[in-house]
């Protein structure tokens, strides 16, 4: 997606997978939640998508998380989980599975399950071609 007055941008299904395996991390998470301004956090989630091959701005990676964000919760409230969303889907749905939306940043950090305690079902292995989900 894009932000006003730019052209929109194409994400493929490797680099989608690949933002949202970066994002999905805790320590991202938790600065996430610990900070309205979070220019700073995307910025960082742009840069390591640069080291992996993909040109994309912070804008750009915001941008598309607030829309996979937007199509994990209308597929989760209208339960419409019949078609393929891929495997950012299932990184997505363990992080925001434990992550009240309605809590303040400090709530959050001492919620009943906190994101240092979330064993993810996915993982993540690096080899020569580029980062594998198993």
């Amino acid at each position: 997606l894009a932000d006003a007055g730019t052209e929109c941008i194409t994400w493929s299904p490797q680099e989608v997978d690949d933002l949202v395996m970066l994002w999905a991390d805790n320590n991202v998470q938790k600065q996430l939640l610990s900070t309205y301004e979070n220019k700073r956090i995307f910025t960082s989630l742009s840069s390591q998508l640069m080291m992996m091959g993909y040109n994309k701005t912070a804008s750009q990676c915001q941008a598309e998380i607030k829309t996979l964000k937007h199509e994990y919760r209308r597929a989760k409230d209208t339960g419409d989980l019949s078609h393929q969303h891929g495997k950012w889907f299932i990184i997505m749905d363990d992080v925001l599975s434990h992550q009240p939306e309605t809590l303040s940043s400090e709530e959050a950090d001492s919620a009943e399950t906190p994101l240092k305690s979330i064993q993810p079902t996915w993982s993540v292995k690096v080899e020569n071609s580029g980062t594998r989900f198993s």
